[in-house]
């Protein structure tokens, strides 16, 4: 009987094991819980405290992963990207039985307030479902077409961007409507005809003011481009009527809202936006591109160095605030076919990189007469305007660039400014 009690006494303490869960027995991948928000949104350089809740006793390998990189392999990450973008973090969770559960969540990098300006056209014939938001602060809708008689030929603004304003909003971009455009020689005859119209003026102020009201807009840029070339007389004129539109603009719109034009080279260079002009505006882009065209001489780059930065001195000089010039980038090519330039014809950048390997480390390629901005070209021009403290950089136009990020001249941008 001793022997039987003291066997009893032996196996009860692994009976009552074996009927009870050990640490971690019975807990599987599917019980770990993910500490964070659904979308993760933050500032650049901005720094957010992530982790995971495991079952004690679970064994599991943990890889927190970015943008193909391994951030952590602990069971917390402190997460953080230095320049806006938008992605996706990846946690990869695998057992000691090698089975495998992925938790995924979208990230939105946002641009830190006050910093430089990313400014994109983006027109109403492209697709607006693949905007990069978080590496934009404004997008300039293009475009509302004057008429002769000072309305607006709008229908496309707001029938492809009605539904936009919510959407930047949530991610920090104003949106602004873009006035007039390089268009073709009757819309240059017709918005110059209501520019030099008093009353056309007046309806001009009237219709553009209920677009941004209707649609909750930010503000208006006026690209104007029907100036005549170098000092001709007939810009007095339309130096005055410009002067009394913006003026009329910004009283309705007041102060809060955005008030912005586009310019050319030329325009800057002969002195046609005066300081009464300047001193309306929010900031003034400049299109530092198409020097060259079918209207050349000869065959070369459209937007080369020199050229952008000579428009930047020259803004400077003119005693524009530095904060105010936003120099512009092409997201295109110009192709001078047999050296040609009356031939000359526009290639965007993204089909660029996609028909010639490597061409995003280039900035032409001569063999074919073909001369565009590449990452290399980008980033040192982005570079020229953190270093002498301009405003940002305008961009035509947003949907031409390409969808590699090393590729990326969005993402070339935003790793130089940021």
């Amino acid at each position: 009987m001793k022997m039987i009690c003291k066997l009893l006494l032996m196996l009860v303490p692994s009976l009552l094991l074996s009927c009870g869960k050990e640490p971690g027995a019975g807990a599987s991948l599917d019980d770990i819980v993910f500490n964070g928000p659904e979308k993760i949104e933050l500032m650049a350089g901005e720094s957010i405290e992530l982790s995971l809740s495991i079952p004690s006793g679970l064994k599991v390998d943990i890889s927190w992963v970015y943008d193909r990189k391994v951030l952590s392999t602990s069971d917390k990450l402190a997460f953080s990207v230095d320049s806006p973008q938008e992605g996706t973090l990846t946690i990869i969770l695998k057992d000691s039985n090698k089975k495998t559960r992925t938790i995924e969540r979208p990230v939105l990098v946002l641009r830190k307030e006050g910093g430089y300006k990313v400014i994109g056209y983006l027109p109403q014939y492209k697709n607006t479902t693949d905007i990069p938001w978080g590496k934009l602060t404004h997008v300039n809708l293009a475009f509302a077409k004057v008429k002769s008689d000072g309305t607006l030929d709008d229908a496309g603004i707001r029938n492809v961007f009605g539904s936009l304003s919510r959407t930047a909003s949530s991610y920090g971009v104003r949106l602004v409507l873009s006035l007039g455009g390089g268009g073709g020689s009757d819309e240059q005859a017709a918005i110059t005809a209501a520019l030099l119209n008093e009353n056309a003026r007046k309806k001009i102020v009237q219709n553009a003011v209920k677009t941004v009201q209707d649609l909750s807009l930010a503000g208006i840029d006026l690209d104007y481009e029907d100036w005549d070339w170098g000092k001709g007389s007939g810009n007095v004129a339309k130096q005055a009527a410009v002067l009394d539109l913006l003026t009329q603009l910004r009283s309705e719109l007041g102060n809060a809202s955005i008030l912005s034009a586009a310019a050319s080279v030329n325009t800057f260079e002969n002195g046609w936006y005066s300081s009464e002009i300047i001193s309306l505006l929010d900031y003034i882009t400049i299109m530092t591109y198409d020097k060259t065209g079918t209207w050349s001489a000869s065959e070369g780059p459209h937007a080369p160095y020199d050229y952008f930065t000579g428009a930047c001195v020259t803004a400077v000089n003119l005693g524009i605030p530095k904060e105010k010039i936003i120099p512009g980038i092409p997201f295109y090519g110009r192709i001078f076919p047999s050296g040609k330039p009356a031939n000359s014809y526009i290639i965007t950048y993204s089909d660029i990189v996609k028909t010639y390997s490597g061409a995003e480390n280039k900035d032409s390629i001569e063999s074919e007469h073909l001369w565009y901005d590449g990452v290399p070209m980008v980033t040192r021009k982005t570079q020229y305007v953190k270093e002498q403290e301009l405003g940002g950089v305008m961009i035509w136009e947003i949907t031409q660039d390409a969808t590699t990020a090393s590729a990326s001249l969005l993402n070339a941008i935003n790793a130089t400014l940021n």
